[in-house]
């Protein structure tokens, strides 16, 4: 299911009739919202119980990066093709990877030394 939601993503971004796009995409987020459906029923699934849902930290967590990866990607694609300061259209990027390597090491609770051993590893 993943992997057709996939394709019809894939699909949709060489057509060029915006209706037959936006068919391919719709079709493609309801393949996602089936597979997640079909996962919570599942003996053994793939992803959390609660997995996308906004009453618990996990699910509200799944949507914090959905949503952060979709706002990120333009950024990261299309700002340093079109920027008249190329240089520092491509710090942006690095910019926001540094924020979330420092937002990552806070959040698992290194401090001092360790904190900065792990900055150094990525």
């Amino acid at each position: 299911m993943i992997c057709a939601a996939i394709a019809l993503l894939s699909c949709a971004g060489v057509l060029a009739g915006p209706a037959v796009k936006g068919t391919l995409i719709a079709t493609a987020v309801g393949a996602l919202v089936i597979m997640l459906r079909i996962d919570r029923e599942a003996i053994a699934p793939l992803l959390p119980s609660d997995a996308f849902s906004l009453r618990s930290p996990t699910g509200a967590g799944l949507w914090m990066v959905l949503l952060l990866s979709v706002a990120y990607t333009p950024l990261a694609i299309y700002v340093p093709l079109f920027s008249a300061a190329t240089a520092r259209a491509r710090a942006s990027p690095r910019r926001v990877h540094r924020g979330w390597s420092i937002a990552g090491v806070d959040g698992c609770g290194a401090y001092g030394g360790h904190a900065r051993r792990r900055m150094a590893d990525g």
